[in-house]
This record gives C-alpha cells, structure tokens and sequence, in this order.
C-alpha cells in the first residue's frame, strides 16, 4: 500500500506557496503518524488519498486550500506593507531610551545613518493628565520622521487616551507599547517587562487600541529563559494587534552588572513563528554587529540603544573623535532645546572613557557641578591602569562601544568584598562578641530582652559589629536619657549644659567651658561684675531691649546678638560702654561681632 502525498508547501523562509505537480509526488509508504508530523514540521497544506495504485486529488479540496493560502499570503502583505510602505524598510533603528532619545538625539542619529526613531517612553497616565508633560514630550519636526511614540501603561483606558492624544497632537507613523524596561521603577509600577506574567492584561491594551485606532500599534518586548514560552509570548502580541515586534534578547533579569549578552536564537526563533515584522535588539556595538545580526536571524532591522549612546555614528560605521560628536550635539541642542539633564547625561557618556583616566579627574568634577568645561594646552597620552579594564580598540578619546564586564566577574568581585567585609567585621568585634548572630539576638539586657527593631538589624546585617557600649552606658539622672560616655558629671548634653551655667562649671566630655569663659572675660578692660539674669528675668527684659535700640543709638545688629546670647546664658556680663556710649554713625556692623569661641560679646575697636 502506498500512500500518495500531493498539495501545497509554504516554504518556511519567505511563506510563498509551493505546489506539487502530479510527476513531484511523494511515493513512499507512511502511516497517519508521519503524515501529522511532516505536516506540522513543514507547514503542509495538502490532501491526500490511500490508493492501490495512482492517487488521484480532490479539485474541490485543492481549490480550499488554494483560497486559504492567498488569504494568509495577502494578510502577511497587508502586514509587511506597513514596514515597508509607512516606515520605508527601515534596517537601522535609534532605540526609545528614557531622557536620551529627545528630538536632538535623534537629528544627530538621522544624520549618520539611522533610518528609524523612538521617541522616549513616555508613562501614559501623567501624559493624559499633564498638559505641560504633554507639551514636553511631543517635541518634533518636519525632519523627524520617521518616528514611533512609545507609551508605557498598565491600563487599556490610559494608553487608549495617551495614543489618541499624541495622534491629535503631532504626525507619527506608530504607537509603541513597552513591555521590556527591566528597571525597578517599572516593578513597582507594574509595566514594562513586570507586565509579561500577565498576558492577559497585555492583549487587552494591545487590541483596544488597535480596534480604536487608524494608527498601528507596536510592541517592544524581552524574551523568556525558555524559546517556546517566547515564541507563545510572540504569538499572542502578533494576535491581539501588534504590527512590529521589536525583541530584546535579554530577560527581565539580565540589567546592570548582570547584563551579559542577549540572545539572538530566541530572536530568530520568533522570527521565524510570526508573520509581522520583527527587529532585533541586543548586542548591537557597530555597524558589523547589525549587519550580522540580521544575517543571523533574519530579522527585518537591527535596534540599538547604549551602543548609540556612546557612538551616535554607530550604523554610519564611523568611529569619530568624541568633541565632534559633543559639539555637533550641542549645536542641535541650540537648536532644539531639551533639559540639562539629558544635555549632561549624553555628554558623560560620549566622555565616559576620557574621564577614567586619572588625569581627568578634575575636569570631570568641574563638568559634573557646572557643565562647562574649559581645558587649553597639549599632553601626551599615556594609556592608563583605569582604562585597561575595558580593552579599547581605540583611543580613549575615539567614539567606541561600553563594554560592560562580564556577569561572572561582577559575581565573582562581589563575593571577595562580602568575604573582606566578614573578615573586617569579625576582626572588629572583641573576643567575647565574635560569636554567631543567632548569640547575639538572644543576648538579654538588664532591662529585658533585645528589642525587635534591633533583632531585625541584626538579621538584616548579620557581620555587622553592633556597639553594646550603648546599651551598657549609665543613664542621666535628671532626664532619664542616656548620659555621655566622657561627661565629667555624668549627664546627657542638654542637663550637662545647663548644670554647668547654674553652677559655673566646665565639661570637657561635652566640651562646654562656661567657667573657663567667665574667668576670661573677667580680664578684659571695662569688666563690671554683676548678677547673673535668670531665664525670667531676660525673657522680660528681651522686648525692652530691642525697642530702646534705636533711641540708645545702638546698631540693630549689636542689640541682635546681644539678646540671642543673653536669653540663651552665654552673656552674664554688660560693658559700661555698651550700655552708656552711643555708637559712632560711621561704625559698621563689622566693628562688632561674636567671639565664637568664647561665647562673648566683644567689641572689635578697642575704643571703649
């Protein structure tokens, strides 16, 4: 029995439809086992028929799948038409990156090569009710096209409303949903990649907005650890209206020092499962890299972010000198103006290499604090130890891709300074205190067990030396607080302070020297011993004090101090010539002033 396979293959490269003729046919036994599985392997569409000898096919049947397939044909069209009519084919992409894809930014890339942009992400709910976040978003111009918005959202309703706005607003050729920021402001905002364990909510923003708007809506999107969960994730942005699909091939865990390189099978893998668009980013530091990565996964266009930051003529394939770079941006800042923030930030990164080297350090300071860095003269280079770490290819001064170190050098350098930090901590602690945490938790006081506050620090921080010294002081006998570890009298500073005005005392633990200062000011010419006000007695005499200031003639400033330090006790003492002689008018507020040190009011010409 021979079974005889005849109808249509789409090739799983470009989907055109391939068809049998009757001399093409498969002649071979198979059982309904392999059918399914070539069937599903291959993508056949095909009819077949168990025959003793020549099959013969069903025209009504082949006619069905011939319809089937220019309707899949023409909807993969309908879809790419998109990309290349609206957008242009466009293979190049400047990537939508929070306060640094403004509209200078992106002049700058457009001049050297990029053939596509994303405005910054923008959060959907502030921009539908800020008019002013609005305004300062929807920054554009004739030459800025074209571009796609990008929203990030975790509502239907609001990134429906922000889509319709910015649509009213400017001319852009698309809506793009963020479902990739891995930061932690997303996390606790839920959107961005913390969006992507609920696919629900997801197809509900996606296909609201499609439904309601003319405008077509795009996704950009991290992959997951495992391919088929990502070409499912894929399937499902492909089916609730999503246009383009953007994949970053790094997951939501793959940021900061744990970067690492993402991963362009995943990429090409929903590539090759969905019919829209798709471009890649990822591991994208020079024109070679993009080249490659749409050779590798058959991508439509590459996408980069970071490596655009640090060389803005990255898809030129150009590695210019950073101050051209910087002044050439600065020039579309003119032109364009945006906040100094994002000024600063593009600036620091075109410079980063440049301020590693020690030598720099300065300027960086000067550039950090004010922006404006002023450097005249010539040096010679010396490559430096800082610089090493990152293996230039080029000059320090040259645009060239970040290289971040490795995942497992961040992990490995983080254990030896928790491994140092054990040491020093377990080096720090006496004898008696180096045992595990779990002794000192349940340490008992005189007055009761360790607090609660207390046990959690000491969980949260297990080789932390935590002082006893504090828990085993005396206490101050007048208010109860803890009493300073070197007071002569055994108080807390603010009993100790006034203990030492009533009594003429001194403490040097506290460094209150109110005995030492009254003999002081006992040698000085004019001196007139007298009682010392008590606190009634200044608070009554304070107001008095400064309205007859103007008819004694004594300066404001004079009468100021003077009253500060008698309310507060630092002044028990009146000079005759204070009180008697009026104030010279060409005296100025500088003839007088208060000796810091001493507490006391003195008189800087010594006309009394």
């Amino acid at each position: 029995m021979k079974h005889i396979i005849s109808g249509f293959i789409l090739c799983p490269v470009n989907d055109k439809k391939v068809s049998f003729s009757e001399t093409d046919m498969f002649q071979c036994p198979l059982s309904t086992e392999v059918i399914i599985k070539i069937q599903f392997f291959f993508r056949i569409k095909m009819t077949a028929e168990i025959t003793g000898g020549k099959g013969d096919t069903d025209n009504n049947t082949e006619n069905q799948i011939n319809d089937k397939n220019d309707n899949t044909c023409k909807k993969r069209e309908r879809k790419m038409d998109f990309y290349k009519d609206v957008l242009g084919s466009p293979k190049y992409v400047v990537a939508p990156m929070v306060d640094a894809s403004e509209l200078a930014w992106r002049e700058l890339g457009r001049r050297y090569g990029a053939d596509l942009c994303y405005s910054p992400m923008f959060h959907s709910k502030v921009f539908v009710q800020d008019a002013r976040y609005r305004r300062d978003s929807l920054q554009t111009c004739a030459g800025d096209r074209p571009l796609i918005i990008q929203f990030c959202a975790n509502d239907p309703q609001l990134f429906l409303e922000a889509a319709k706005l910015t649509v009213e607003a400017i001319e852009c050729e698309a809506i793009d949903i963020n479902l990739g920021c891995p930061q932690i402001i997303a996390k606790r905002g839920h959107f961005g990649s913390y969006l992507q364990d609920d696919w629900e909510l997801i197809h509900k923003i996606i296909s609201t907005a499609s439904r309601e708007l003319d405008i077509p809506i795009t996704a950009k999107c991290r992959v997951f650890p495992e391919i088929e969960k990502t070409v499912e994730y894929a399937r499902m942005l492909e089916k609730a209206g999503a246009q383009m699909i953007t994949v970053h091939g790094r997951t939501r865990d793959q940021k900061g020092p744990l970067t690492g390189l993402a991963s362009w099978t995943h990429i090409r893998a929903v590539k090759e499962a969905v019919s829209v668009p798709v471009l890649a980013n990822g591991n994208i530091q020079n024109k070679s890299d993009a080249d490659r990565c749409i050779l590798e996964t058959g991508v439509e266009g590459v996408m980069s972010a970071e490596g655009h930051l640090t060389n803005p003529a990255l898809f030129a394939g150009l590695n210019p000198p950073v101050w051209e770079m910087c002044l050439e941006y600065l020039d579309l800042v003119k032109e364009y103006p945006c906040p100094t923030s994002y000024v600063r930030g593009h600036l620091f990164k075109l410079l980063n290499h440049c301020f590693q080297d020690p030598g720099n350090h300065d300027l960086r300071k000067t550039y950090i604090d004010t922006l404006y860095i002023q450097y005249s003269g010539e040096k010679r280079y010396e490559e430096v130890e800082e610089l090493k770490i990152y293996n230039l290819k080029f000059p320090p001064w040259i645009c060239q891709p970040y290289v971040r170190p490795p995942p497992e050098v961040y992990v490995a350098k983080m254990k030896q300074i928790k491994e140092s930090k054990e040491q020093e901590a377990k080096r720090g602690r006496p004898e008696d205190e180096q045992g595990s945490i779990k002794d000192l938790i349940t340490e008992k006081r005189e007055d009761g067990e360790v607090s609660k506050r207390k046990k959690k620090k000491m969980e949260r921080n297990p080789y932390k030396p935590f002082s006893k010294a504090r828990a085993n002081c005396s206490l101050c006998s007048t208010c109860g607080n803890p009493s300073g570890l070197k007071c002569l009298h055994q108080l807390c500073r603010t009993c100790c302070k006034n203990k030492a005005f009533k009594e003429n005392l001194d403490c040097a633990g506290h460094k209150i020297f109110v005995k030492t200062n009254r003999e002081k000011a006992k040698l000085r010419p004019g001196y007139k011993e007298k009682e010392t006000f008590n606190k009634t007695e200044t608070l009554e005499n304070k107001t008095e004090t400064m309205d007859t200031s103007n008819d004694t003639g004594i300066k404001p400033e004079a009468v100021a101090i003077s009253t500060m330090t008698t309310a507060a006790g630092f002044l028990e003492i009146i000079t005759d010539s204070v009180q008697s002689s009026i104030v010279e008018p060409n005296r100025t507020s500088e003839s007088i002033g208060l000796d810091s040190d001493k507490n006391t009011l003195i008189n800087n010409e010594e006309n009394s």
